[in-house]
């Protein structure tokens, strides 16, 4: 029986409550994530059997309370990684339980015996192991892969009941119990400890003790970065890479960036997003999601803290631009800055480059309750100085800039090679220009 429905769910969950035992089993791939993708659940009693798909169902509770249920004994074979997963989505370990592979162990089988072979040898019956590698959680799934997920807990009972009967005869009955023991406690389930992830870590004992710590704390920062993400810790930095940055604790991050496996962002992958605010460029230039709102608000402080330090550093005035200020000013044509960064951030970048003298008013994006391309931003400014919005021109190299002005209903000059993603052709304008090399032409028919 494969279910794929609340109510198929729930009658057959009905059934199983008078029995004594559950032989289960589970299908998964763990391929890329931290957790087990679970793709089947199979149960079976001496009466019943069935495949539930945890995909197309989004409440498994009937399931859950049956397993749950300490009067029943759960049986698996090779029992840790389903357990993993039953433990996790019970989320309480669920005693009792019986494995065959521990018992078959325990009357002369064999250590690690397959399901297989324990099924030959219990029972004389051969089964197949065709779908070893399905993938598990791509629908639909065929009939065959069905069946051959159901045949790993239909045998499952009548092992069951026959390893019963020779460990009673053995007199090894007990054996079991202590055992399985550890697979009813909790913390046997538990999340690894991060602190501990690296004396997994190969190589270890080369290291200094000071090299050792800073390990240790990249260790456990990848493992609660991965059980966050749900990935692979390696698919975050592969083990070499953390044990090379142990070794040689880079000062920066372009030091950082030239180890193997560290990717670090070109800045002219990045450049265009200067524009739209400290946090867009950071998360652009890196490769996952941060969505903790604590962390982000500290490293926004951390780069603004750091660029209002070396502000200056690598910036210069446009060609032309300067000879042009000071033509404006001496024709008395009102100038302001209308910026989308800080307030601050501004003015002391145009008093360290020697131009704040040549602009009567700077607004940010924190001088008002709004910011570009909020018209407001432009239209604010112009009445601040004294200006006329019929007479006002708007300069700028984005898109965020040409909305401002268009929103504002002013003539918008664009500056080529700008912070923007889109081309020129791309961004309304009323005139383009490289530099400002003779701009005072390009303004006069506007003045």
């Amino acid at each position: 029986m494969y279910i794929t429905s609340a109510g198929q769910l729930e009658e057959f969950c009905e059934k199983l409550w008078s029995a004594e035992f559950l032989a289960l089993d589970t299908e998964f791939v763990r391929e890329k994530t931290y957790f087990h993708r679970v793709g089947l659940i199979q149960v079976a009693t001496s009466q019943h059997c069935a495949a539930i798909d945890p995909i197309a169902l989004s409440d498994l509770t009937p399931l859950l309370q049956l397993i749950k249920d300490p009067g029943k004994i759960k049986i698996f074979h090779a029992a840790r990684q389903d357990l993993e997963i039953l433990v996790r989505l019970c989320g309480q370990v669920i005693p009792p339980v019986f494995d065959t592979q521990v018992a078959a162990a325990m009357v002369g089988w064999g250590a690690q015996i397959s399901f297989a072979k324990i099924v030959y040898k219990a029972l004389g019956k051969k089964i197949h192991k065709s779908e070893t590698y399905t993938d598990w959680c791509r629908r639909p799934l065929s009939k065959n892969q069905i069946e051959y997920a159901i045949d790993d807990v239909r045998y499952l009972v009548p092992v069951y009941k026959k390893l019963i009967g020779r460990l009673g005869k053995m007199n090894r009955l007990e054996w079991i119990k202590g055992e399985v023991v550890a697979w009813e406690d909790p913390e046997t389930f538990a999340l690894p400890d991060p602190r501990k992830r690296f004396l997994k870590i190969k190589n270890l004992r080369s290291l200094k003790p000071r090299n050792l710590t800073v390990l240790q704390e990249l260790t456990a920062w990848r493992e609660e970065e991965a059980v966050r993400r749900d990935c692979l810790p390696k698919a975050i930095f592969r083990d070499e890479t953390l044990l090379e940055i142990a070794r040689k604790i880079p000062r920066d991050l372009k030091l950082l960036s030239e180890f193997r496996g560290f990717h670090q962002k070109e800045l002219a992958d990045i450049k265009h997003l200067a524009g739209r605010g400290a946090w867009v460029m950071m998360q652009r230039s890196f490769r996952e999601e941060i969505t903790d709102e604590k962390v982000k608000k500290e490293m926004v402080k951390e780069f603004i803290d750091h660029y209002a330090k070396n502000i200056d550093k690598g910036s210069v005035p446009i060609k032309g631009v300067v000879d042009f200020l000071k033509w404006a000013k001496s024709k008395k044509i009102s100038m302001a800055v209308c910026t989308n960064k800080q307030e601050k951030l501004a003015v002391d970048l145009l008093k360290k480059i020697k131009l704040v003298e040549y602009f009567e008013y700077i607004a940010g994006c924190d001088t008002f309750d709004f910011n570009k391309p909020d018209p407001r931003h432009l239209t604010n400014v112009v009445e601040i100085i004294g200006g006329n919005i019929n007479k006002t021109i708007m300069v700028g190299d984005s898109e965020v800039d040409s909305q401002s002005a268009y929103n504002a209903k002013v003539p918008f000059i664009l500056v080529e090679d700008g912070y923007t993603e889109k081309k020129v052709d791309q961004i309304p304008h009323d005139v383009l220009i490289k530099n400002f090399i003779s701009f005072e032409k390009t303004i006069e028919k506007y003045l």
